[in-house]
């Protein structure tokens, strides 16, 4: 067998190797599936083409091309009941025995009409062109909705191109078929018929043959009734899908209706160039022939390259820039007199119908991908049947001006050019609503999973279960869980593999490991003992039960032997299981070996121990943990700190009380900076409750600076109101720059919530007052000349410098003016060319345009009442203006150089925050031999080194000294 499979399968490579030399890539694993849909297409396009040849030849015939118009119409009304009648039936009926029922149904159709034309009459004719348009529709959107639902958004664009072709290639032996019956002498054409009948028997046997194969159904759902909506349903589409669907509606609209008008020329123009019935016949078929032949070419060579390298948008225009100039030449005939017509109008309609079959076909299905799986069914429905045959109705009243003498058949040319100009429009805005649709699929996908929705998945198709599949390699933990979520809901547990024991996210692992117990993978036992080591707690709790069931042991007596193992990590997950056991003598030894580890010199033991007690549930030996957070390892210590959040939320969830001993150790370890964004985390599990521990600590002076500047923060992770009122009241108890600053910006974190607009107003002035009293203290401490004040922008003069000390005042006055430009976005963030928060920024810049823009917009956004207190201090204003301003407002005035080194003093000395400043304050009196500074400089020495002030004095006085 093995010498017969090797030969067949190189025949196989080299084939595919043939088509991707011609742009289309067909894999070795979707070969099966893309040749099934190609011959299917094939013998439809036979079936399609050879009828449409007849009919066309039989109408013109007996009825004239001027009375198409009345068929065209007659098609578009008789449509809707007939689709009814099939939505009834795909209600009762199998996917598979539906498909294989309108194709017997076609077939026997075109029997019956071979019989009917053996008397041919105009009643024969129309009945005969109703009957070739429905049964075309039905079978040809059967088969592409089969090929949406088997292949992706990628492979879609890789093989759509080539299955259409199929149909083109079935077209050029179908209009040879009726070519032949035509033009042979003594053949009837009616008897092309009875090929046609036999090419759709041939779609039947091919169906069983794929059923037999797959063994499976056809399609991936059993049923087709989700195919066509129910009452309601299309409100249920997503809004992004739903424009999209509405815009491929309308262009559609616009297709049919072009293609309607050109196939009226056309008929018209064979019908002025041709006598008898077999001469139409062969006219039809020859046409429709070539326009296969040349549509297929062009479909195998071009359109999965254009679909590839040029995209969806460029294939979109393709079909009607070309409509658009055949019939401006057309058109133009109608002025200057005929050019050649049955040569423009064959070309406009071998060019239209050619690209409408290949390209333009291929590219709608594509265009239908990114619609949600459970909706695209509807959707299709919708659009190629009802849109469909709505448009041919709209382009049958268009015409009838033809049909009552209103309009000269060639001179509907310029119904085509406005037409073909607003489809041309239309087909830009597809483009970008066809990536907006795609981007939302995915996420209405990823939500579908999360909302574990698996009423859509069917267990017997191969094709949704290797997507699943796929997905438990996604890197986004959240897709893979449900998607194991799916595959266990339907009895799939065994397809997750045993490796994702090993994956970077614990709730995988965790779900990994309840799916090896549903499948019962006995052989993946030693891959789920591994994860008795596991860093995350639940997983480890998750091995001891997998193991326990797997096993068919008494979780005692599965790991009671494991207390003394060498391995730190297996003696945690054996205290965690145990710790809590009804047996004392149990709980006995797995207290000791706890201990044992909390007293081991390895910090990374210290750190097992945390985790063993993190397994434990509130209060049980809080004690114990208590300890582990005055370890001396950050290591340790962090353990303890997630074993803390571990027992808060499994409290918190069972609607327990939550232990409020842990929250003044973790508010003390906010100073560490190692272990301060665990604790912070810790302490946001608390919720609300640990509100009023945070308050207190934060407004404490006697507490640790840096722990009250972690605290805003902290209080920001639990947003609430409460939260709010918490920060505002900090900012109204404390002075501290940094603190204040990180106040202001935990605010704004919170800025989604209800700001108390009294509060707010008055920290806006607080901060104004600051602002305004650092800006007269820098004036005071420069000299003139030595700056340029650009609105609030601070510009220095290269040659003088500023001093440390102006420096300092400097980054004070800025902080004020980024904590009020926060608080004003908070009080009224408004629209604009500019954000609000954005031109108060671009207000302190040193462009002038910039700075003259973003002033303008805040002078006409800001309320009268912040406009009062913040344009004075960064509006461009000459200087005697702002200060006179400045005066008024906050009651502030300029002292001189000494006056302002002696008032910063005095702020240094009164207030830790100026501490720094003044102690600069004094090194620069000392620097310029100011006699008052320097008896306070010797009153402070006096005092000794207590602080950053004696400190500087000291160094000042000895400096002196050494300098005689």
């Amino acid at each position: 067998m093995d010498g017969f499979e090797r030969p067949r399968r190189g025949r196989r490579t080299l084939l595919l190797a043939s088509l991707r030399r011609l742009g289309v890539e067909v894999r070795p694993e979707e070969s099966p599936q893309v040749w099934l849909l190609f011959i299917y297409s094939l013998l439809l396009g036979v079936f399609q083409f050879s009828g449409k040849a007849v009919r066309q030849a039989s109408y013109v015939d007996q009825l004239g091309a001027e009375q198409l118009p009345f068929v065209y119409l007659l098609v578009a009304v008789v449509a809707y009941p007939v689709l009814r009648v099939y939505e009834r039936a795909a209600d009762r009926w199998n996917r598979d025995h539906l498909v294989i029922g309108t194709l017997t149904l076609a077939a026997a159709g075109l029997v019956a009409f071979w019989f009917l034309m053996a008397t041919p009459g105009p009643a024969v004719s129309a009945g005969f062109y109703l009957w070739i348009a429905l049964a075309t529709a039905l079978t040809l959107t059967q088969l592409w909705s089969y090929a949406n639902h088997l292949f992706d958004a990628r492979q879609a664009r890789r093989l759509f191109g080539f299955i259409g072709a199929g149909s083109l290639l079935g077209g050029a032996a179908g209009g040879q078929i009726a070519r032949f019956f035509g033009s042979v002498q003594g053949l009837e054409v009616r008897h092309s018929l009875l090929a046609g009948a036999a090419t759709l028997l041939g779609c039947v046997q091919l169906v069983r043959m794929a059923e037999r194969r797959a063994g499976r159904s056809l399609t991936l759902s059993g049923r087709i009734a989700s195919a066509l909506p129910e009452d309601g349903e299309e409100a249920r589409l997503p809004e992004s899908s739903a424009r999209h669907v509405r815009l491929i509606a309308l262009i559609l609209f616009l297709t049919v209706v072009v293609a309607e008008i050109v196939d009226l020329q056309f008929n018209w123009v064979v019908q002025q160039s041709t006598e008898t019935l077999g001469e139409r016949a062969a006219a039809f078929g020859n046409v429709f022939s070539f326009m296969g032949l040349a549509a297929f070419a062009f479909q195998l060579v071009f359109t999965s390259r254009i679909h590839r390298v040029l995209g969806v948008g460029f294939a979109m225009r393709v079909l009607p820039t070309f409509v658009l100039v055949m019939s401006a030449v057309v058109a133009l005939g109608t002025l200057v007199g005929p050019l050649a017509p049955l040569l423009v109008v064959g070309l406009l309609k071998v060019g239209d119908n050619g690209l409408r079959y290949s390209l333009d076909h291929a590219t709608r299905e594509l265009l239908f991908v990114p619609v949600p799986v459970r909706h695209r069914a509807a959707a299709k429905a919708r659009v190629e049947v009802f849109v469909h045959r709505f448009a041919r109705g709209a382009g049958a009243v268009l015409l009838l001006s033809v049909t009552f003498g209103l309009v000269e058949v060639l001179e509907t040319a310029w119904f085509v050019l406005a037409l073909a100009l607003a489809w041309l429009v239309l087909t830009f805005w597809a483009k970008r609503h066809y990536i907006q649709a795609l981007r939302s699929g995915l996420g209405l996908r990823r939500e579908g999973l999360r909302d574990n929705d698996a009423t859509w998945l069917d267990p017997n198709d191969v094709n949704t279960l290797e997507v699943l599949v796929e997905s438990l390699g996604s890197a986004d933990p959240a897709l893979v869980v449900n998607s194991m979520d799916l595959l266990k809901a339907h009895g799939r547990a065994r397809l997750v593999p045993p490796v994702l024991l090993h994956h970077e996210d614990a709730s995988v692992r965790r779900r990994t490991l309840e799916a090896l117990v549903e499948a019962r993978r006995r052989d993946a036992l030693p891959l789920i003992e591994q994860r008795l080591t596991d860093a995350d707690g639940d997983v480890r709790v998750a091995a001891v039960r997998a193991m326990a069931r797997l096993t068919m042991r008494e979780r005692v007596d599965l790991m009671r032997p494991r207390l003394a193992s060498a391995d730190p990590r297996v003696r945690s997950a054996a205290i965690g299981c145990l710790a809590d056991h009804e047996d004392p003598e149990v709980v006995e030894e797995a207290l000791a070996s706890l201990d044992a580890l909390m007293g081991d010199e390895m910090p990374s033991s210290r750190a097992e121990a945390a985790r063993a007690l993190a397994q434990l549930d509130e209060p049980v030996l809080q004690e114990r943990l208590i300890r582990l957070l005055y370890d001396q390892d950050p290591g340790a210590v962090r353990a303890a700190i997630e074993a803390i959040r571990q027992r808060l939320r499994r409290a918190s969830a069972g609607g327990a009380g939550v232990n409020p001993l842990y929250a003044p150790i973790l508010i003390a370890l906010l100073r560490n900076r190692r272990l301060k964004h665990d604790a912070r985390e810790t302490l946001a599990a608390y919720g609300v409750r640990v509100l009023p521990a945070l308050r207190h600590f934060m407004n404490d002076e006697g507490e640790q600076i840096w722990v009250r500047r972690a605290i805003p923060k902290t209080v920001a992770l639990l947003d609430s109101p409460e939260a709010v009122d918490v920060l505002y009241d900090g900012l109204e108890h404390n002075q501290d720059r940094f603190l204040r600053r990180k106040l202001v910006e935990a605010l704004l974190d919170l800025r989604h919530l209800r700001q108390d607009g009294d509060r707010l107003a008055r920290q806006i002035r607080v901060e104004c007052e600051r602002c305004a009293d650092s800006l007269v203290v820098l004036l005071g401490l420069s000299r003139p000349g030595q700056y340029e004040l650009l609105g609030s922008f601070w510009q220095w003069q290269q040659l003088d410098p500023p001093t440390f000390l102006q420096r300092l005042v400097d980054e004070r006055r800025l902080d004020h003016l980024r904590n009020l430009r926060r608080l004003v976005t908070l009080c009224r963030d408004r629209g604009g060319e500019l954000g609000l928060e954005q031109a108060l920024e671009r207000a302190l810049d040193s462009d002038r345009r910039q700075r003259s823009r973003a002033l303008e917009f805040l002078d006409n956004v800001l309320g009268e009442p912040e406009r009062r207190l913040v344009m004075p201090l960064i509006d461009d204003l000459q200087l005697d203006e702002r200060l006179a301003l400045l005066e008024r407002q906050f009651d502030v005035r300029t002292l001189d150089f000494e006056g302002t080194l002696h008032l910063l003093i005095q702020r240094g000395l009164r207030q830790p925050d100026f501490a720094v400043v003044g102690s600069a304050a004094l090194a620069d009196g000392f620097r310029v031999g100011l006699e008052s500074v320097r008896r306070v400089g010797r009153q402070l020495e006096r005092r000794g080194p207590r602080d950053l002030f004696g400190e500087t004095a000291l160094w000042l006085g000895a400096r002196e000294t050494l300098a005689g």
